[in-house]
């Protein structure tokens, strides 16, 4: 029997999908019922399970090898302790020599200093009229791409208040909240000016990534971008929000993919029956 309500949030205010008539979704959530291309729907619900939390359930048998989902990288960004990168690319660039942007990171050159993936920091430290330290400032990078994507979609900010943070856990650990306070809360605080960030919103960022946070690979490079082997790249972060409601298993029915344009690929690793929790 088809849930009333919507597969991802659970609003009763959704409709039966005509394609595949086994889920139904709000307006909001439709399109992350189905593939990125719109030839296929996912054949998953979102449950709600007591000692879990939310999990992923097939609604109809899996075959093997079947796509489960396909999710995008959200504030995909250098790790705290990875060698000096490129911010665009993060193709892996040399301590002394290279190319400086006008915001003060050091980049592959004019190309990839004017590229959308780094445009959030630069216009911020631009702003501000302050001039970027480099690689001491990438734990900065994370939370201001993530914060910039929210507000530049909304229904982004709904999709990750979905996910746990362990603020209070968090809190608990009494040196690490402050030095997250210090040397991210309090200077990012400084840079976004009118933007008037919160303690809260950037401490939820660094709760997000810090519980949810997976690392992407070299594969993940863009179709435009030029080839590197894996030893050519920095180290890289994103939150793949669909992603972090499958359960962890040591014996898992679904296997992770990377794809181009950071893009992960999650495929079923056996047959799958109906009212199954996919795990990885």
């Amino acid at each position: 029997m088809t849930s009333r309500v919507c597969f991802l949030c659970e609003t009763d205010q959704c409709e039966v999908c005509e394609s595949c008539g086994l889920v139904s979704s709000c307006a909001q959530h439709q399109n992350f019922h189905t593939s990125k291309d719109g030839s296929f729907c996912y054949p998953w619900t979102v449950e709600k399970r007591e000692g879990v939390g939310r999990v992923l359930v097939a609604v109809r048998d899996i075959k093997y090898l079947e796509i489960i989902l396909e999710d995008d990288p959200i504030g995909l960004s250098p790790t705290q302790d990875t060698p000096q990168l490129c911010l665009q690319c993060f193709k892996l660039i040399p301590e002394t020599d290279h190319f400086i942007c006008s915001c003060g990171f050091p980049m592959c050159g004019t190309t990839c200093a004017a590229g959308d993936r780094h445009k959030p920091e630069h216009d911020l430290y631009t702003t501000a009229g302050v001039k970027a330290r480099g690689k001491p400032e990438y734990p900065l990078v994370m939370p201001i791409r993530l914060l910039q994507q929210m507000e530049e979609n909304p229904s982004l900010r709904d999709r990750l208040a979905r996910l746990m943070d362990h603020r209070e856990e968090r809190m608990l650990e009494t040196s690490s909240w402050e030095l997250t306070e210090t040397h991210l809360v309090n200077p990012l605080k400084k840079l976004s000016g009118k933007k008037n960030w919160t303690s809260e919103e950037i401490q939820r960022c660094a709760g997000l990534f810090r519980t949810n946070g997976l690392a992407v690979q070299a594969t993940g490079l863009s179709p435009d971008q030029e080839w590197l082997e894996d030893d050519e790249l920095g180290n890289g972060r994103a939150l793949y929000p669909t992603m972090c409601a499958l359960s962890h298993s040591c014996s898992p029915n679904c296997r992770v993919m990377h794809s181009l344009n950071y893009k992960l690929v999650i495929r079923s690793t056996k047959h799958v029956p109906a009212g199954e929790e996919l795990t990885i």
